[in-house]
């Protein structure tokens, strides 16, 4: 009994160290996790993908800007970014019709200042909710472009009540000279937009039309430059027509008046022509010596016949003979007239 109660004993002893050895070569577990309680759960959410073209405000917005209905498409597009605020996509479709809408405002406006003034309201709220940096440059640009043409015509205005009062001071002349610049900058970014061609034609005319008040021929002939710009950009009109005139008149010499210069006459010497026959004499005188113009006088009187007053044919010429005179000098014959004539009644006794 004794040695069975010993055996046990000896048996649990052993049987105790060995445990405590295998402890000491197992090494420490770290503990287990905690058990969480169904109220300490923490819910982790779950990402969702959006479809924004299935997005019925989306839908219903592309179908109202394509009918040119923005300010629809644009309410209805920032209902649909502030339910999705995340969405990108909602913001440059937002951004974009913004555009648009400030476009169709510039193109439909028969006041283009007041289109480009409300345009630039709806480019800054598209640049306010653009997302993409392509986007935003784009804004960027148009907004640039909106105010440009705000400060050009309000440039042109100035200039226009300037004229009417004519005179340009130097700084507005010199502004006007920055507003061309600005014209060719924008002519550059927006090539065949009939808009900016047509503000950039009315510019050029009225920066020409300034320059014509200064007195110099540098002014003149960059008016003339200008002018003719402006009827390459919106055809001729009155007032191009007058700018191209003035510059012309200042900048080319009026030519002086030239007397055609008399034709040189040639110079003839008359022949001895006393005792001819009347009829043959005019006939030398004229084709053969050249005189255009040869009348025959009569002379009745023997004090002008001189020396034989019976003398037959021709008694002299005037201008005398030997008288060197132009082609076109009047040559008249005299010869003695009837024998009848008193003091000439005798030559009819010969």
């Amino acid at each position: 009994m004794q040695r069975s109660l010993f055996s046990a004993t000896y048996t649990v002893a052993m049987a105790f160290l060995l445990i405590l050895a295998g402890c000491a070569a197992v090494p420490e577990l770290p503990p287990p996790p905690p058990t969480l309680t169904p109220t300490q759960a923490v819910a982790q959410p779950r990402p969702t993908t959006v479809i924004v073209i299935q997005i019925p405000d989306v839908i219903t917005a592309d179908q109202e800007i394509a009918q040119g209905h923005y300010e629809a498409g644009v309410r209805l597009l920032t209902r649909a970014s502030a339910a999705y605020p995340n969405e990108a996509e909602i913001g440059d479709k937002l951004a974009q019709a913004q555009i648009d809408w400030g476009k169709s405002l510039i193109r439909d406006a028969d006041d283009k200042l007041v289109g480009y003034g409300q345009a630039t309201d709806h480019f800054s709220s598209g640049m306010a909710v653009a997302r993409s940096d392509e986007l935003r440059d784009q804004i960027a640009g148009e907004l640039a472009i909106a105010k440009s043409y705000v400060w050009i015509e309000a440039t042109m205005a100035a200039l226009g009540q300037a004229l009417d009062e004519g005179e340009v001071g130097s700084e507005l002349l010199e502004q006007s000279q920055t507003m061309v610049s600005e014209v060719d900058r924008l002519l550059q970014q927006r090539q065949g937009d009939p808009v900016v061609a047509a503000l950039a034609g009315a510019a050029m005319l009225t920066s020409g039309q300034a320059l014509l008040l200064n007195e110099d021929i540098d002014s003149a002939l960059r008016a003339g430059q200008l002018c003719a710009r402006a009827v390459e950009l919106t055809g001729e009109s009155e007032q191009t027509s007058d700018c191209i005139s003035s510059a012309d008149q200042r900048t080319k010499p009026t030519p002086t008046p030239r007397t055609p210069p008399t034709p040189s006459v040639a110079r003839l010497k008359i022949p001895d022509m006393r005792g001819a026959d009347v009829g043959r004499a005019r006939d030398y005188l004229r084709n053969t010596v050249g005189f255009t113009s040869v009348e025959v006088l009569e002379v009745t009187d023997p004090a002008q016949i001189g020396g034989d007053v019976c003398r037959q044919g021709v008694l002299y010429t005037s201008p005398p003979k030997g008288s060197i005179v132009s082609a076109n000098t009047k040559i008249v014959i005299l010869y003695r007239g009837s024998t009848n004539a008193p003091g000439l009644n005798d030559c009819n006794a010969n």
